[in-house]
This record gives structure tokens, C-alpha cells and sequence, in this order.
């Protein structure tokens, strides 16, 4: 693991509500051997990332005062730095554990880490575009390495889905374990990438809602599966 020296700073407001867990979360684009400049301010909302699947769809807006037109996503692949972790060796060992089998085993490419030149806390993740195909799968993802941020390691996708982080903070408590059996890959096949219903969707001709997209993770596909909307 070699560490890279992140460079820039950007800052601006965002609407976001109070999370349990302290991770934060900024978008990177490599730029040189071992330097990656901030493409975006640090938020905790993983909300967010619902809008990066957007805007490599090229469906742009802004919500909740972040703007995807900004981002630069010419590469195959999406640095991603996170901070605040409370033990940076358990977090990686959990990913080695628990995260990157089941995402190999399910036909993804497994998270790559480095260390970021200077903080203790922090990681850069590397993450492939095709985890950005729908907005159920970076969902999932993103819940699952929140979660993993815990003082101690887990090795067993079982513990870490029934640990106490996990019982403190479930955002889709209704669904939990039919989302937590479920897989990374989307329950509904393309070419959906985000689904709110069956009005409500991505091969619908309806103007694009921001909000609506922004807010679709895994538990607002499953509800709307579930009931039937």
C-alpha cells in the first residue's frame, strides 16, 4: 500500500442530516504518480453518491448544495477518500475480510486502498465504474463500508451485518434483512439504474428530479418493490 498525497481544497455548504457513524467521504481525481487533487468538499451523506451514478449517466443537477456537472469522471475508475476512521488497520482488514470477497464473488472488481500522505485516519478507495452502473448496488457498498468503521475488525459478512454499528445504523430498517440477504447487483435487471417505482424510474421520459434520484439507495428500491409502486 503506498500512500498518495491529496492536493486542493474545496469547500462548500451541504444539506445533509446527522449520521451516527463520523466517516465523511470526498471525491478525488488522480492526477500525477501518487497525487489525487479534491473534486468535492468532505459530506457524510452517502446519498451522494447516488448523484454520481447520475452524472455518469449524464444526467445532471443540483441537490442539497452538491452539483455532479462538476465532476470529472473521464476514468475507469473513482478515487474516493475517506476519513475520520477509527482504526485504519481494522478498516482494511474488514475490506479484506468481508467486503472484497463478496464483491468478487459476485462478479465485481474488489476495493484497492492506499493511504493518504499524512493522516492517520484517513484511506483513498478505489473504486471501479461498474459499481456505479444503478444507485442500488453504490448503496449497498457505501452502507456496508460506513458500518465497517467500527473500533474493531469483522470478519464475517455475518458479524458485521449484525454488529452494534449495525444495529444503531439501519437507514432501511423496515427492509434490513431482506436487503442484507440480497446481493450488490440491482434487484431488477436493465436497463434500470435507478428505480422509485413504476412510474418512477430511469426509462421513464419524465424530467430528471434530483431529489428523487439523489434519495433512491437500496432501501427506496426495495420499498417500492416490496409494495409494489
Amino acid at each position: 500500500m503506498c500512500a498518495m498525497k491529496v492536493v486542493g481544497e474545496v469547500a462548500y455548504g451541504l444539506y445533509e442530516s446527522p449520521q451516527k457513524n463520523p466517516i465523511r467521504w470526498r471525491i478525488l481525481k488522480k492526477t500525477g504518480d501518487n497525487i489525487a487533487t479534491a473534486q468535492t468538499t468532505f459530506f457524510k451523506c452517502k446519498d451522494y453518491f447516488n448523484d454520481v451514478v447520475a452524472a455518469y449517466r449524464g444526467k445532471f443537477f443540483s441537490v442539497y448544495g452538491f452539483n455532479n456537472k462538476t465532476l470529472d469522471l473521464t476514468d475507469d475508475q473513482l478515487f474516493v477518500q475517506v476519513a475520520f476512521l477509527h482504526d485504519k488497520a481494522n478498516y482494511c482488514a474488514t475490506i479484506d475480510a468481508v467486503i472484497n470477497p463478496k464483491l468478487k464473488a459476485e462478479g465485481f472488481l474488489e476495493l484497492v486502498y492506499d493511504d493518504v500522505d499524512g493522516e492517520a485516519n484517513s484511506l483513498i478507495l478505489v473504486f471501479d465504474k461498474k459499481l456505479f452502473d444503478n444507485t442500488y448496488t453504490i448503496s449497498f457498498l457505501t452502507y456496508l463500508l460506513r458500518i465497517a468503521n467500527a473500533p474493531q475488525s469483522f470478519d464475517s459478512y455475518e458479524k458485521l451485518t449484525t454488529s452494534e454499528n449495525a444495529k444503531t445504523d439501519r437507514p432501511f430498517a423496515s427492509h434490513y434483512d431482506k436487503i442484507i440477504s440480497s446481493s450488490f447487483c440491482s434487484p431488477l435487471k436493465q436497463p434500470f439504474w435507478w428505480w422509485a417505482g413504476g412510474e418512477y424510474n430511469s426509462e421513464k421520459p419524465n424530467e430528471v428530479c434530483g431529489s428523487t434520484i439523489h434519495n433512491n439507495g437500496c432501501y427506496s428500491w426495495m420499498n417500492s418493490i416490496v409494495n409494489g409502486f
